[in-house]
């Protein structure tokens, strides 16, 4: 057994809103089919038998690992190549033994929960162990999850609860480093450089006086009457914060201003004039220019056919797998501001749509649209930077993507295949 110290980091990772939402649609549909059998076990010497459903001939799974690829691959620093995937199912007293997947080194698992729905009491986790037979992590199989781990550390699927009256399913992809094929380079740590600007006192001015006349309108003192509080009793109570916020809006629009010219800040902090006359800003972050070079050709992409009026759903289905890979070929910090912002929008159109749960779900849901909008971000921030170095230019975002993706298709090498109707369903 691998001791889980020598291999939580960084191969074990959960991975939320794993596959695309019409993927994620398929692959319920099949693991809702016919083909289970019982009597599969842990391990060849396990006595709790649960039940199996082969997937080997099943594309959506396929179509599946191809868009986690890479970002596999990245999380193991090793290119990888599937051996079998297949799915477990357990009933309510039909958990699993502990166990380990493989026992050779370069072998990794990459188990995904394909349900619609999984509320927090009907249990099931998979549970992962120490050296020392301690639990070291309890993961539970909630809609869309997957978790990528090395094979050797020891783990086993609890059974549901006694309140869940379904099959609670995880999808196993079996893999295995590819010794033909050269080591995926791992994710470079962009995040790190620093650059430090001066801001004059007279830029600071406007936003402090601005800020000092609101509190004027806001503030009630008992001997003036509203908006005539003299200023230098404002600037006594007030200055300090009105300046604190004049720096942190410059800083703000600073960051604005560094991202156009390809520098994407995540942080900054005032090394001098907090209190009074220019001051100096520390911006950290990421220089656009050093995001590595990417092979296109190395990226696994699934062209689906289908009806003429299920044309623009099929682009759509192909763009995201570029994107879905573009965010795991360039893993770098985004700006919290430009998230934060992006899951407001993204968090409005949910609502609208009556999409986020109510109680203990809330902040699982969340999360989901919180790794939705930092995806936007990253994968918005990489089509700008690829434009720049490809010299594209184009009337609106959302062309300039799609020029930037028609040139990365150009790049790789398509496989083609007629959509099943599930996946068809999916889509319309």
């Amino acid at each position: 057994m691998v001791p889980m110290s020598e291999t939580m980091q960084p191969v074990f990772e959960v991975l939320e809103n794993f596959a695309a939402p019409d993927a994620h649609r398929a692959a319920l549909a099949v693991c809702n089919g016919k083909g289970w059998y019982f009597g599969n076990a842990s391990n060849k010497t396990g006595t709790h038998r649960f039940w199996k459903l082969d997937l080997e001939q099943e594309p959506v799974f396929q179509a599946i690992w191809n868009e986690a690829k890479p970002r596999c691959e990245a999380l193991a620093g090793v290119r990888l190549k599937l051996l079998r995937v297949y799915a477990n199912g357990h009933t309510f007293g039909q958990g699993g033994e502990p166990h380990q997947d493989d026992s050779r080194p370069g072998s990794y698992t990459l188990l995904y929960y394909p349900h619609g729905e999984w509320d927090r009491s009907w249990d099931g986790d998979t549970v992962f162990y120490d050296e020392k037979m301690e639990i070291e992590a309890a993961i539970l199989p909630l809609p869309n999850r997957a978790v990528f781990f090395d094979s050797r550390i020891l783990h086993k699927g609890r059974a549901p609860s006694r309140d869940f009256h379904g099959l609670r399913i995880t999808v196993a992809f079996k893999l295995i480093a590819d010794g033909e094929l050269a080591a995926a380079p791992a994710p470079e740590p962009f995040v790190g450089k620093t650059i430090s600007i001066e801001i004059p006192e007279e830029q600071l001015q406007n936003p402090i006086a601005e800020y000092l006349q609101q509190m004027n309108r806001t503030v009630r003192l008992p001997e003036y009457p509203a908006g005539q509080i003299p200023s230098d009793m404002l600037q006594e109570r007030y200055g300090a914060s009105a300046r604190a916020h004049a720096l942190q809006r410059v800083v703000a629009q600073l960051c604005d201003e560094q991202l156009r010219k390809g520098f994407v800040a995540v942080g900054g902090k005032v090394l001098s004039g907090a209190e009074s006359g220019s001051a100096v800003v520390e911006l950290t972050g990421t220089e656009l220019s050093d995001l590595p070079e990417v092979d296109f050709s190395v990226m696994q992409v699934e062209r689906l056919t289908g009806p003429a009026e299920l044309a623009g759903a099929l682009q759509a289905h192909l763009s995201r797998q570029v994107l879905t890979q573009l965010d795991a070929l360039y893993r770098f910090p985004v700006p919290p501001g430009l998230v934060a912002r992006e899951f407001e929008a993204v968090w409005k159109v949910a609502e609208q749509q009556e999409l986020p749960p109510e109680g203990p779900d809330l902040e699982e849901a969340r999360r989901y649209f919180g790794a939705i909008a930092e995806r936007r971000v990253r994968v918005g921030i990489v089509i700008q930077e690829l434009a720049r170095r490809w010299g594209m230019q184009a009337q609106s975002g959302s062309e300039l993507e799609q020029r930037v993706l028609q040139a990365i298709l150009a790049q790789v090498p398509l496989s083609e295949r007629e959509a099943t109707a599930v996946e068809l369903a999916g889509l319309s």
